[in-house]
């Protein structure tokens, strides 16, 4: 672990420094930027982001990665016990290494919900005592209601750090209004700009035609109760006798055990020929499953703005998912998606089932979309926000 954070700054570093000579021979002056977590594993979303903003503005800013890699514990992230506290250490001592080396003018840091919200708060504290602008990227899906529920003194000290902050980002207008309304934060620090997606992928997906003849179901995803795992199943087993189907599921647990149990669930319910059940997948696989999909399947409880669903727009598949987080401010049901209860399979068994009969609806809400994603949700108008955001903190004294 040591090691690989190591490996990180000395990069981070050169990279930085390569980009400082090249601004210096252009004119420009390019702002340090640190910003993080950065995962090795391509399947983390909030990792994912922000190499795709690095990869998005690295002409316009110096970027830094704060490298926050964990082999232990991973089903046991946002929670206080002994693992958690042990790479707090060795991760916020790499924080402040980078802080002290880089010395960037500006520190952007996710923000999440559970214990996390603590960890993010307080490399975003040291980095305002250090001298940066500092902005937090909330990514909770929940954050409201896990807010509401917080004792009177963990508020306390969260809301002294969250004002002192230069910006927090949101995903959404609805985000917005409701993290303005909770915690009281003043509207012109708060600022909307939504996930980017990989550049690569976005590529890709957006060359794949919306016609697709098999009625295959993605399921992409981490593997967990909370993203409806168990409802996704209970739905394969209603359409078995029903309709010709099949469902992948793919992604990392984020439960223990949970990847054994529904390959438990699959054997009892003799369901080998409805769902095949993929691990992690990422890369040219990943393409090649949204280049098969004609449908994609989302039913989670809770949800900020999941960049699988942007994924399955850009590829044009028919969305199936639920309306949590920024989800229906982007996507209408009937015209650019189908909407279902989260908890409820038996509507997303008669969802699935309407599209496999008729593949001409599944085309119709694949190209609506896609259309949704690229006039509102490409990469060229991501950047341009998040570069405005940047700009703005940085013109401005610190809080």
């Amino acid at each position: 672990m040591g090691t690989g954070s190591l490996v990180e700054a000395v990069v981070s570093r050169s990279s930085c420094q390569g980009q400082a000579a090249e601004a210096r021979g252009t004119g420009e002056i390019h702002a340090r930027l640190l910003i993080g977590p950065i995962a090795s594993d391509p399947t983390e979303s909030v990792s994912a982001v922000n190499r795709a903003l690095i990869k998005g503005l690295q002409t316009r800013y110096c970027f830094c990665g704060h490298r926050s890699d964990r082999y232990h514990g991973l089903t046991k992230q946002g929670r206080l016990n002994l693992v958690n506290l042990w790479y707090l250490a060795i991760q916020l001592s790499g924080w402040i290494g980078r802080l002290v080396r880089m010395r960037p003018a500006l520190a952007h840091y996710a923000l999440n919900s559970g214990w996390a919200m603590e960890k993010s708060l307080v490399f975003l504290g040291v980095a305002r005592l250090m001298g940066a602008h500092t902005l937090a990227h909330l990514h909770a899906g929940k954050f409201v209601e896990f807010w509401s529920g917080l004792p009177t003194w963990r508020k306390w000290w969260a809301l002294r750090v969250l004002r002192r902050l230069d910006g927090l980002v949101v995903l959404s207008e609805g985000w917005k209004r409701a993290i303005v309304q909770t915690l009281g934060l003043p509207e012109d620090r708060v600022f909307v700009v939504h996930n980017p997606i990989d550049k690569g992928f976005e590529s890709a997906a957006l060359e794949m035609p919306v016609e697709r003849a098999s009625p295959l179901v993605l399921c992409l995803g981490v593997m967990e109760k909370a993203k409806g795992i168990w409802d996704i199943l209970t739905a394969a087993d209603m359409l078995r006798a029903r309709c010709k189907v099949q469902f992948v599921l793919a992604g990392p647990e984020r439960e223990p055990d949970i990847h054994r149990k529904v390959k438990a669930f699959i054997d009892t319910h003799s369901l080998q020929e409805t769902v095949c059940l993929r691990g992690v997948v990422w890369g040219q696989d990943k393409i090649e499953l949204f280049r098969q999909a004609s449908i994609f399947l989302l039913p989670s409880y809770f949800e900020n703005f999941p960049l699988v669903v942007l994924e399955a727009a850009a590829a044009g598949c028919a969305l199936v998912t639920t309306p949590v987080g920024a989800i229906p401010e982007f996507f209408e049901h009937g015209v650019s998606a189908l909407f279902v209860e989260p908890g409820k399979p038996d509507q997303i068994a008669e969802a699935i089932q309407w599209l496999v009969e008729h593949p001409d609806e599944r085309v119709r809400l694949g190209r609506a979309a896609r259309e949704v994603f690229t006039t509102r949700l490409g990469r060229d108008k991501i950047m341009a926000d998040m570069d405005r955001v940047y700009q703005a903190i940085l013109s401005r004294p610190r809080v």
